[in-house]
């Protein structure tokens, strides 16, 4: 819950139309109802409070996720195309005779003690 408090907060600074979410809006006051209700010995309603307060958090992290979908999905998207782009060049370089001066880096014909092969800057 913290974490999305956070997020929240770093999110409100940096963009302009931000819409935080209201019925966490005043959470720091609903943690002092429950600390109060512990020290006064009121557990039942305690743990009520706390409930709902687990509940409102996990309603915030639904909103969080749906109103970033975007931007979440892009990033997801990105590192999976990322990720497939150079486990293709690697196994093109690896296993087929593609030059292997691709962003800058070659073989080197030989290899150090422990068997593996040199990658020199071009």
């Amino acid at each position: 819950m913290l974490v999305s408090l956070t997020n929240s907060d770093i999110k409100q600074s940096h963009l302009l139309y931000f819409k935080p979410f209201k019925p966490l809006y005043h959470y720091s006051s609903i943690l002092d109802k429950i600390e109060g209700l512990i020290l006064a010995r009121d557990y039942d309603a305690a743990m009520d409070l706390s409930e709902n307060l687990r509940s409102l958090a996990l309603q915030g992290l639904h909103y969080f996720q749906t109103y970033d979908w975007l931007m979440l999905m892009s990033v997801i998207t990105l590192g999976y195309i990322g990720w497939m782009i150079y486990l293709v060049l690697h196994v093109l370089q690896s296993y087929t005779s593609l030059p292997g001066t691709i962003f800058g880096m070659e073989r080197a014909d030989e290899r150090n003690n422990h068997g593996k092969v040199m990658l020199v800057k071009a």
